[in-house]
């Protein structure tokens, strides 16, 4: 037996290397970058039932790259795990929707929890001094530049970084050139990583006429304009020159488990219909009734924090019921005749709070809801001259 389990352990390890070392990670990426990221957008509303990027994401937790091809496969990296954290949260409007999007040690990268920051700051930057890298890498803002379409590769990767850069340079939405004024509005980047680019105003300069098709004169004057944290969301329709304008399209895509972020709110109606021709009650068949019932549930929920774990909300049951001597699908029509009587109902008939929490960060679209019902109508089961129309008793509903 214990050469068995020792031989199948083997053939474990053994399997889980050899898929590592199969596994095409650009030619992946590649195809992952060609499939969701166009016009300087990415589609993170079809991302829900990928599958390319869970296993780049795996890759990239489980394998170190030296040598050659290092730089390239970071700069990747970075961009998968942007995406990634996005997607787990998905509908945000912005990476700074989650105040730790950036400083958060919950990306693995080569067997080692880091953040976003460091892996930019402390490993890209620190091992590659190259002020284009702040073009290749896309913080999944609008006021990045735009992010590419194909994966970095290092045969061709100081090309990529080349176009790249020129081609966001060369976008008059990202450097404002003003001959009116004499002066140029350029992005918040040349402020922030100043060091990159010569910290002086005029090494700044410098570096952009370098990839420009047309300089911009050397007494010209510098100012930055306010970066656009805007989520570079293909749902997103966004005026790259007016900051002030309103930008998002009110669309989101959710799923059972979403949640909404701080001030969000959502209003939702839930319909139902139950029928039947016959029933047993406490033991008696009974087939001579078509009963029938309806459920309109009204919700209203509000995000109560930051980090999309908690949402408030309340529930309003509004129900029609009704009995007919008609057994046949015309029966269900005693259900809408909007009366208080032995053989039909109507009201608002229950109401309630309800909580919606998200208990495990790492797993976003696992969430519990619970809510606590009260009946709001006189006896809701109803007596000898009023029929059925909720449950007289206080109800509690958790829902996973």
């Amino acid at each position: 037996m214990k050469i068995l389990s020792a031989f199948f352990l083997f053939a474990m390890l053994f399997s889980s290397k050899s898929n590592a070392q199969t596994f095409d990670f650009f030619s992946t990426a590649d195809s992952f970058f060609g499939t969701y990221c166009a016009d300087s957008r990415v589609s993170y509303s079809a991302l829900e039932y990928d599958s390319l990027l869970p296993e780049l994401i795996r890759y990239l937790g489980d394998t170190e790259i030296t040598g050659d091809d290092r730089k390239a496969y970071l700069i990747n990296a970075y961009n998968l795990f942007v995406i990634r954290k996005v997607v787990s949260q998905y509908p945000i409007t912005s990476p700074h929707s989650d105040p730790e999007f950036f400083t958060s040690k919950d990306i693995l990268l080569s067997g080692e929890w880091i953040s976003l920051d460091a892996l930019e700051n402390e490993i890209i930057r620190k091992e590659f001094k190259d002020p284009r890298l702040h073009f290749a890498l896309v913080c999944g803002a609008v006021g990045c530049p735009p992010i590419s379409s194909e994966a970095y590769r290092s045969v061709p990767l100081d090309d990529q970084l080349n176009k790249q850069t020129r081609m966001t340079i060369n976008d008059p939405s990202f450097i404002r050139v003003d001959s009116v004024n004499r002066s140029v509005a350029i992005s918040e980047i040349f402020n922030w990583y100043a060091e990159d680019f010569g910290t002086r105003p005029k090494n700044i300069l410098a570096f952009i006429n370098e990839h420009r098709d047309e300089s911009i004169p050397d007494d010209y004057s510098i100012k930055y304009y306010p970066y656009d944290w805007t989520l570079n969301d293909a749902m997103t329709i966004v005026d790259p020159i007016d900051s002030t304008a309103d930008r998002p399209l009110n669309l989101q895509l959710f799923n059972a488990g979403s949640l909404l972020g701080k001030g969000q709110m959502d209003v939702t109606l839930f319909n139902s219909l139950y029928t039947q021709n016959r029933n047993n009650w406490l033991g008696v068949d009974y087939t001579n009734s078509r009963e029938t019932f309806v459920t309109h549930l009204f919700q209203y929920t509000l995000g109560v924090t930051n980090n999309k774990r908690v949402n408030l909300g309340i529930d309003l049951n509004v129900r029609l019921s009704g009995r007919s001597s008609n057994t046949s699908l015309g029966g269900i029509a005693a259900a809408y005749s909007f009366a208080n009587t032995d053989s039909s109902r109507i009201g608002l008939t229950s109401a309630g709070v309800r909580v919606k929490v998200q208990p495990f960060k790492a797993v976003p679209t696992f969430t519990i809801q619970s809510t606590f019902l009260t009946p709001t109508i006189a006896h809701p089961e109803g007596r000898s001259d009023l029929y059925w129309a909720d449950w007289s008793r206080h109800t509690l509903w958790n829902q996973f």
